[in-house]
């Protein structure tokens, strides 16, 4: 099988992260091979993952795309006819890749945004407590109550995070 069907393949100098395929002439996209289409499709997808991972450190998304590049000149470019369906499985690997990788970063980034909203929270329910119970108490008993409220409230926020 020749998989010769772009003449070209490089990166797009024009778009960071973005693979340019030049077909051969006098072919067209509509005459591609469904197994070839398929793969120009998956690193289209590819490509467009790279450049949305808003977290990752741009060497980071250097090495990937650099792999990308490598796995999209070798699958079109060789006359091996085992090209396309080791280029799939790579391909398949190079997501895997992607995705242990920049999960966990993503992860923690949504949770310590997350911690922060529901740290903010606590402290202006603390201030509305202590507003609240200061105005409202008399000056005698005002310390006991201070402590026993404050072990209510610790506690009732505790009961609230586990979910009970």
């Amino acid at each position: 099988m020749n998989n010769r069907i772009f003449q070209s393949v490089d990166a797009n100098p024009n778009e960071r992260f973005d693979i340019g395929f030049e077909l051969v002439l006098g072919q067209t996209a509509t005459e591609l091979p469904e197994e070839i289409s398929i793969l120009h499709r998956d690193i289209e997808e590819t490509t467009t993952i790279i450049k949305n991972l808003i977290y990752t450190p741009e060497s980071d998304k250097e090495r990937y795309f650099n792999k990308l590049l490598d796995l999209s000149k070798f699958a079109f470019l060789t006359e091996n006819e085992n090209a396309i369906p080791l280029a799939t499985n790579y391909l398949i690997v190079l997501r895997e890749e992607i995705l242990l990788s920049e999960g966990p970063r993503i992860k923690n980034v949504h949770m310590k945004k997350l911690g922060l909203g529901i740290l903010g929270i606590i402290v202006v329910s603390w201030l509305i407590f202590f507003i609240t119970f200061v105005s409202s108490n008399s000056t005698k008993r005002r310390t006991s109550n201070v402590f026993y409220c404050m072990y209510r409230f610790v506690s009732w926020n505790l009961d609230f995070i586990r979910g009970s």
